[in-house]
């Protein structure tokens, strides 16, 4: 149900027991006589009721009964989380951090390959890596003689040495 249905429901059950209410003090009227104050009428006077003055035990044990049972709540007891009148944070992802550029500065070797990179997050300068190895979040995937293949959270890049003079 939404929360516009929740809120029709519980405006119709006030409604409800107003009704109720009325009724009842209606019928408490009718069975007294009719009269509930002091009148003076040809023949006779009528006296209000006396008022009955409530227990102040009853009504602290009657609402330490409503806070335990939260009339509100399908289950009947007290929410688990404490009510704030802030809004919630939103949770989203985390920014994304500087893009990685990542270049290879050159190769060495015959199989196995090794290559020299730089822009690997979390390390200056440039550095040789081997395949399998795993820096700053970056995997190097394949080293051959034409680049490396390297991937970078959800994407794969392939990266080769720049031609000189190009």
């Amino acid at each position: 149900m939404t929360r516009r249905g929740w809120e029709k429901s519980l405006w119709a059950m006030t409604a409800a027991i107003l009704v109720l209410t009325v009724r009842q003090i209606i019928r408490t009227r009718h069975a007294q006589g009719g009269a509930t104050v002091t009148a003076v009428s040809r023949s006779r006077t009528v006296k209000a009721p006396a008022m009955t003055m409530f227990d102040g035990d009853s009504l602290d044990s009657a609402a330490s009964h409503v806070m335990t049972h939260d009339p509100f709540r399908l289950e009947r007891k007290p929410a688990n989380v404490a009510f704030s009148i802030a809004p919630p944070a939103i949770v989203g992802a985390p920014p994304p951090g500087p893009p990685v550029r990542i270049a290879l500065q050159g190769m060495i070797g015959g199989p196995p390959w090794r290559a020299i990179v730089s822009g690997i997050p979390g390390h200056d300068g440039t550095i040789m890596v081997s395949s399998g190895d795993t820096l700053g979040g970056v995997t190097i995937r394949r080293i051959d003689r034409s680049g490396i293949t390297v991937r970078v959270k959800d994407s794969t890049w392939t990266v080769t040495l720049a031609k000189a003079g190009a």
